[in-house]
């Protein structure tokens, strides 16, 4: 009796997952991204520099807050490591 009840919930949770992964492959069906963007053939310099910026700037500004962040903590654990060194 207690293995009918078990497969009747391995099946249920089989169905729900099935039904999980494949709600966003039928959102997906009748999407239409439109026509390609048309090809910049004459890249200049400074239209390079531009990209090569635009990408980089997010990417250092994450950097730099990772690193604030790791400095806060290492500037708290040394200030609780002053007032409590028993612990440690």
């Amino acid at each position: 009796m207690r293995k009918n009840q078990m497969n009747k919930k391995l099946v249920s949770a089989s169905v729900l997952a099935t039904a999980l992964i494949a709600l966003p492959l039928l959102t997906m069906a009748g999407f239409n991204p439109g026509d390609p963007p048309a090809a910049n053939e004459a890249i200049t310099i400074i239209g390079l520099i531009d990209l090569v910026i635009e990408f980089i700037w997010p990417v250092v500004v994450i950097i730099v807050i990772l690193l604030f962040t790791f400095a806060a903590f290492q500037f708290s654990a040394l200030h609780f490591m002053q007032r409590a060194p028993h612990l440690f």
